[in-house]
């Protein structure tokens, strides 16, 4: 029965400590989401291209491409912090972002061929649609012990 009891203790103990590590990779996931919506929020949020010149964590076209698994990447200017994303979890550290301008896609036909986003490509300019300006953004979270943490990376559109 000493077996068997010593057995179980050791299986609850291994579940609990899989059950908190899901927990934390979940917490990363979701701070990281956070992160990348600030992201598309700022993007969005801009009036004209000219504006990201001053933003930190902004690549353009020709940047050289950063190396998103080194800590160098996120820290200082090199990203932008996502100060509100989850206050209430404490999380080790606030989500970060970077802008990178992909280039643009052309329509110079007015066929809607530019890659379609929730309507974007609908603006029409003189000869045609305007083009769409792309940009890549990629957010990393940490969960709330700093044990995981999770990168993700999404393609935003926006005419201007």
């Amino acid at each position: 029965m000493s077996v068997i009891g010593v057995a179980m203790m050791s299986v609850t103990r291994l579940e609990t400590l899989m059950a908190g590590g899901t927990r934390e990779a979940n917490i990363a996931f979701q701070a990281t989401e956070a992160g990348l919506r600030a992201g598309e929020m700022r993007v969005e949020g801009t009036v004209s291209f000219r504006d990201f010149a001053s933003v930190s964590g902004f690549k353009d076209v020709v940047a050289v491409e950063p190396d998103f698994f080194d800590a160098a990447t996120w820290a200082g200017n090199n990203s932008e912090t996502v100060s509100h994303a989850y206050p209430e979890l404490a999380v080790a550290f606030q989500p970060r972002y970077v802008i990178k301008h992909v280039g643009d896609v052309p329509d110079a036909a007015g066929e809607k061929q530019a890659i379609a986003i929730g309507g974007y490509a609908q603006g029409q300019g003189q000869g045609g649609a305007l083009p769409m300006t792309v940009f890549r953004i990629t957010a990393r979270g940490t969960s709330r012990d700093g044990s995981a943490e999770t990168i993700l990376q999404s393609y935003f559109g926006r005419i201007y």
